[in-house]
């Protein structure tokens, strides 16, 4: 966008040589923008239950063998091998859909 911009400028309202100084400098911004996104829509999410999983987080309700949990400020649907207490100490170790598999925090 910003290339238009100077092109436009650089043809209504300044001369011919300085007029290049212009769009040069924005023709090289619009590449460094064009690069910066074509690498950023590379970046994998970082949203969703895969990046749950190492998080900690406090039951809302016993566990057994499936209750829920506050993890990251959000309830989550959680399973455990083991019946938890309201109020225990969770650690996420994998995800079926969005339900986590959690197992108790070690302190």
């Amino acid at each position: 966008m910003s290339l238009v911009a100077a092109i436009l400028i650089a043809y209504f309202f300044i001369d011919w040589p300085w007029g290049i100084l212009l769009v040069i400098p924005a023709a090289l911004l619009e590449a460094f923008e064009i690069m910066l996104f074509l690498r950023w829509r590379k970046v994998k999410s970082i949203t969703g239950a895969e990046m749950l999983i190492g998080a900690t987080g406090k039951t809302v309700g016993p566990i057994d063998p499936t209750g829920q949990a506050q993890i990251r400020g959000q309830l989550w649907t959680v399973e455990s091998d083991e019946s938890l207490e309201r109020g225990a100490e969770v650690e996420v170790v994998a995800h079926e859909g969005l339900k986590l598999k959690v197992i108790r925090r070690s302190s």
